[in-house]
């Protein structure tokens, strides 16, 4: 006896006659659905010329047979006059397609064929995730949608992906709680958090260990209101960067604890007081103290750094007058305050110390001390920036020493409560639109405490938590077994993307997807020459294997959603949305706008119009080459509007972020110990010029003139390539002010292998708008000191 998976056995015996004859209905049916269809055009097209044909469906049936070219012509002769073939040929089309169409609609109400068994069918997946389930409950979800006839359904529900087997789309509800768990490079944050942070009705906080978010998403989220980015590390490079203390608001007592327990809850899991064996005690007991130090500061109007300072020196006693003397102190808080750091052993008060060091390390450098402490005036208006529907996005560097996970983790933590202080106040309890909280890396960025909490309640005070975490480990790691459990149990979207390496965390999976029944033959050999007898048996296994999880292709996750069966969705990348150009170009500006490398894809002929500009202007550097690769021989003498006599020398630097070439030359030298060597250049900052050492000709003239051809890229959207000059005339000192085409004194004019008349005329072209600055130092006398000339020119945007 062997047994047998699916497909069938071949050669099956009188035991499997019910399946030959299926098959062979099966056949037959389709065979029949044409000949009927003719045979109705035919009567069809008698009755419409008036002659209806005396045939039988047999008659039909032996005509085919008999000439399937022109089956008209073989149907017997007492069948009367019967119609012209081509009106039979196009009733017939018509009725093929009347069936087809019947056919592909029972199809899609039914459900593709490769549907797994034991997963959720397209009937149900309707019902609870599709578009008329999201009509029926938009009204509740946002009261404000009452009434609306025409959704926007982006607004109206949350996109989880399209059913697979199905092509449903599927839609989750605004009060929803999301959980993904997907390994790094498994495309959880460009098909899962970045189309999240585009879709956002209203206020939208997006925190991540890296500037992706902000990239893609910033420029879109601009559009809909204010966009503030807290990044203390400057990892993004955003100009404009929101600056927040976690002092404010401390002088409520219940924020002082919740925003100590937010910072010490992030502190980096690698640190801690791992050699006192204690390490849940001293951090409750830095909790305790760093409540007592914010509380203490917020009723003195002080800022972090007065926090820094006392929690570095548990003998200065500021902080313990100002909650024993101020009116408004919670007195209590002093005894708690003096009992840990003055009444406490030493070695307790060290463990503490240490500690506070570890949660508040980042603060230690001066530029995040800064970011968090503003001046008066400058605090952040969490309930108008909720009011508002703004857009936050926080970055720090993660789960490392010196990161200012804290702190950011602080900031979420007081948005939230603030969204769920603000809930309570409306009509129906939730925000409208709802605030959309998404947490990527949430286990290294944003380990929110309380997070099981926040995803059990949140959803129907108007706030949809998406947590975001690379494995399941990860999770353990940062809140413990319980609460990743709880985490885990209280988000109603669970969305595992393929990867997931842990075995007993993949087998728990398989366990929740539930089991199937799957037919097994078995075949026996009779003795003697006897037939094979072939029987069924049905046998339970799970729907989804492990390994069938781990291995989920790139782009798809299976979905676990509150009592549906399970099933595996389809994610779309903000790449392949309807909107995705639009995406794009925004991305670029923030590119540029952040001074990070260039999107490639902006842009289909992006390199055509760079190489066919680099051909125009006959540019020094070609191609993707290191500098100097393709450098023009020394003794060249130039072209019309390039130097000439002077020796060029030629420096192409290759930005690795920004993914563009800048054209540097020096030329028409004079009073510089040697040309200048670039050393620094930015498209929106200081071009830095150093004379290398050395000795040249004209050492000792004290008019030193500078002429420097500056190929720059990506001015502008469409602009990729502009060309811009600058001269920087050497004078006694730094001028007062920018030095631009104007106060150039006219006889000082450009030598005549340098530019000529043509090229004075295009510098007068030069206009207000891009600034350079260029630093040199020049001799103003032989046996004088080099003197630092600093000159600022106006760059133009076209030339």
């Amino acid at each position: 006896m062997r047994s047998v998976r699916e497909p069938k056995p071949k050669g099956l015996s009188s035991s499997s006659t019910g399946a030959v004859e299926g098959v062979v209905i099966t056949l037959a049916v389709v065979a029949a659905i044409p000949i009927g269809a003719y045979h109705g055009g035919v009567l069809v097209a008698g009755k419409l010329t008036g002659h209806v044909p005396d045939i039988r469906f047999g008659d039909t049936l032996r005509a085919f047979t008999t000439n399937p070219a022109n089956p008209v012509a073989a149907y017997p002769v007492a069948a009367g006059v019967l119609p012209a073939a081509w009106l039979v040929w196009l009733l017939f089309g018509i009725g093929v397609l009347i069936v087809g169409v019947i056919g592909m609609w029972i199809w899609s109400r039914v459900g593709r064929g490769g549907r797994r068994e034991g997963t959720a069918d397209v009937g149900r997946l309707k019902r609870v995730l599709g578009v008329e389930a999201v009509r029926e409950r938009a009204a509740r979800d946002r009261p404000s949608l009452a009434g609306v006839k025409k959704l926007d359904l982006r607004t109206a529900a949350v996109h989880l992906g399209r059913d697979l087997a199905g092509g449903t789309e599927l839609w989750a509800s605004h009060e929803d709680s999301f959980f993904v768990v997907g390994p790094p490079r498994s495309g959880k944050t460009v098909s899962v958090c970045v189309p999240l942070v585009l879709d956002a009705p209203g206020a939208l906080v997006a925190s991540s260990t890296k500037a992706d978010l902000l990239l893609v998403g910033g420029m879109p989220r601009r559009e809909r209101g204010a966009v503030l980015v807290f990044d203390p590390e400057d990892i993004s490079g955003w100009p404009d960067r929101l600056r927040w203390s976690p002092v404010t608001g401390c002088g409520d007592p219940a924020t002082a604890i919740r925003r100590a327990d937010a910072i010490v809850a992030a502190k980096p899991m690698s640190g801690g007081t791992s050699g006192s064996g204690n390490t849940g005690f001293f951090t409750e007991a830095a909790g305790t103290v760093l409540r007592c130090l914010l509380h203490a500061a917020a009723l003195e109007g002080r800022t972090m750094r007065d926090v820094v300072r006392w929690a570095s020196d548990f003998g200065d006693l500021e902080p313990l007058d100002i909650l024993r003397g101020h009116r408004d102190a919670v007195t209590e808080w002093a005894e708690d305050l003096r009992t840990y750091t003055q009444g406490a052993a030493i070695e307790t008060t060290s463990s503490l110390k240490m500690t506070l060091a570890v949660v508040l390390k980042s603060l230690a450098n001066p530029h995040v001390l800064r970011m968090c402490s503003p001046p008066p005036g400058q605090e952040f208006d969490v309930e108008g920036f909720i009011r508002a529907g703004g857009t936050i996005f926080v970055i720090n560097s993660g789960d490392v020493s010196g990161s200012t996970a804290p702190l950011c983790t602080a900031l979420v933590d007081d948005i939230v409560q603030t969204g769920k202080r603000l809930s309570q106040a409306t009509s129906s309890g939730r925000l409208d639109p709802p605030l959309r909280v998404v947490l990527d890396e949430a286990a290294t960025g944003c380990p929110l405490p309380g997070l099981p909490t926040y995803l059990a309640d949140s959803g129907g005070r108007g706030i949809t938590t998406v947590a975001c975490v690379q494995t399941f480990s990860q999770a353990r790691a940062r809140w413990g077994k319980e609460e990743a459990g709880q985490i885990f149990g209280a988000s109603t979207v669970k969305l595992v993307l393929g990867g997931v390496p842990e075995a007993d965390d993949l087998e728990q999976l398989s366990r929740l997807t539930g089991e199937r029944d799957v037919p097994t033959y078995s075949s026996s050999r009779g003795g003697k020459g006897g037939g094979v007898t072939v029987s069924r048996s049905t046998r339970r296994e799970r729907v989804f294997t492990p390994t069938e999880i781990r291995q989920l292709p790139t782009g798809q996750a299976l979905l676990l959603y509150r009592t549906l069966p399970p099933v595996v969705v389809g994610l779309r990348a903000w790449m392949h949305r309807p909107d995705a150009d639009h995406v794009r170009r925004a991305s670029a500006q923030a590119r540029q706008l952040t001074g990070g490398r260039r999107d490639r894809g902006t842009g289909a002929r992006r390199g055509r119009r760079r190489r066919r500009f680099a051909r125009r202007r006959g540019r020094v550097e070609r191609g993707r080459g290191s500098a100097g690769r393709h450098r023009r021989a020394d003794e060249h003498r130039g072209g019309r509007g390039r130097p000439g006599r002077a020796e060029p020398l030629g420096l192409a630097l290759r930005r690795r972020h920004r993914r563009r070439r800048t054209l540097v030359r020096t030329a028409g030298v004079r009073g510089l110990a040697q040309p200048a060597v670039l050393v620094g250049l930015r498209a929106a900052g200081p071009a830095v010029l150093v004379p290398a050492p050395g000795r040249g000709r004209g050492a000792d003239r004290a008019d030193g003139v500078l002429a420097v051809r500056l190929l720059w890229t990506g001015h502008g959207e469409r602009r990729h390539a502009r060309l811009a000059r600058a001269v920087a005339v050497g004078l006694p000192g730094p001028p007062a002010g920018p030095l631009g085409l104007a106060a150039l004194p006219r006889r000082q004019a450009l030598r005549p292998g340098v530019g000529g008349p043509a090229h004075r005329r295009r510098l007068r072209r030069v206009r207000a708008g891009h600034h350079v600055a260029v630093m040199t130092r020049l001799r103003c006398g032989a046996r004088e000191a080099p003197q630092r000339v600093t000159a600022r020119f106006s760059v133009p945007r076209r030339w």
